[in-house]
Order: structure tokens, then C-alpha cells, then sequence
């Protein structure tokens, strides 16, 4: 989206992702693990969602403004899977963004919304490493790094690529598509 429009919002976001890729799925090996699930506290969200009685509570401002910032609800605006109810859970979602000194807000507010949730059971992390998802990440992250002129991010891919091919190469020169906890299997077509 920036490569088409250059607006600096699309720069900003494209940070923030490879920023929680890098914080969050990164395996001790360097390559990628292949994602964090849905679920804490056997139930889908809880690691993600806020009531607005949370929202007020942390960020100390009112539930209007609460409200006006987020688009939250007071039956939340996310339905339990299961039983399509809703149950107060809310996805925050941008809605002022472009009203003057709302920036700077937004940016302290998930500063400390991050903090707030840190302390929350965290989901699970997949730990599986897999060949295809490290490609497309490196490719994603190189072409990335031309358009927004980020040399660490391609040195980054290239580190990725070099360590696939050294670590998931077969014998025979093919690759293997799977790496769990050190152990390569199911050869990639």
C-alpha cells in the first residue's frame, strides 16, 4: 500500500508488523515459528480482547471518549464463537486517526495497553518451523525493505534465506518443509 500511495500511515504499519513478527514468533534458531494461537486461558481472545470497564480502568479516560477512540461497545463488538453472543469482548479499532494530536494519544494508549496486557495469561506459540512460511516472510520482508529503505530488513531476509538453505537442504539437494524442535521431515515439493 505505501509503494502505491506513500502515505506514512502504510510505512508505520508495515514496522509495527515486522516488529511483532520479529518480537513474537522469532525461534532461537532465527528462522520463524509458525504462529501464536488464538487461544489463553482455554478460550479464544482473552489475550486480545478488552471490556470497555478494562479500557476506562487502564487508560484512566472516560468511556466516552473510550468509546469515540475505539468503536467499542458495551456488549462488546466481537461475538463468542461459539454461541454467536456477545460478552463484552472488544477489538480496538482506529477511529480518529486523523483528528489533530490524536497520534501521539493513540501511540501512548497502546504503549500502555501493551503494558496492562503483558500481565495476562499469554496464547501458545506453535513452535514448528516451516520452510514455505520463511520464504514468503523473507520475501514479504525484502521487498519491504526496498520500498521503505530499510537495509536491515534485507540484510535480515538474506540471513533467513541462508539459513534455510543450510539448515533445511537434504542430502540428496532437495529441502525438507518441516523443522520441529531440531527434527527435519516431510520433504517439499
Amino acid at each position: 500500500a505505501y509503494a502505491s500511495t506513500h502515505d506514512a500511515s502504510f510505512q508505520k504499519t508495515a514496522a509495527s508488523i515486522v516488529a511483532f513478527v520479529h518480537t513474537h514468533l522469532r525461534h532461537p534458531d532465527g528462522l520463524l515459528m509458525t504462529g501464536v494461537d488464538a487461544d489463553s486461558e482455554g478460550e479464544e481472545g482473552t489475550f486480545y480482547y478488552w471490556s470497555e470497564a478494562e479500557l476506562v480502568s487502564v487508560l484512566g479516560r472516560p468511556l466516552s471518549d473510550i468509546r469515540g477512540y475505539f468503536a467499542t461497545q458495551a456488549l462488546g463488538n466481537v461475538p463468542d464463537e461459539a454461541s454467536g453472543e456477545y460478552r463484552g469482548n472488544n477489538v480496538l479499532t482506529i477511529q480518529r486517526a486523523d483528528e489533530p494530536n490524536t497520534e501521539a494519544w493513540y501511540e501512548q494508549a497502546f504503549d500502555v495497553l501493551r503494558l496492562a496486557r503483558a500481565k495476562r495469561p499469554h496464547p501458545g506459540i506453535d513452535h514448528k518451523v516451516l520452510l514455505e512460511w520463511n520464504a514468503c516472510w523473507a520475501s514479504a520482508l525484502s521487498t519491504a525493505a526496498v520500498w521503505l529503505d530499510r537495509v536491515d530488513w534485507l540484510h535480515e531476509a538474506t540471513r533467513i534465506l541462508d539459513r534455510l538453505w543450510l539448515g533445511f537442504r537434504r542430502a540428496d539437494g532437495g529441502l525438507w518443509q518441516v523443522c520441529t524442535d531440531g527434527e527435519y521431515r516431510e520433504r517439499a515439493t
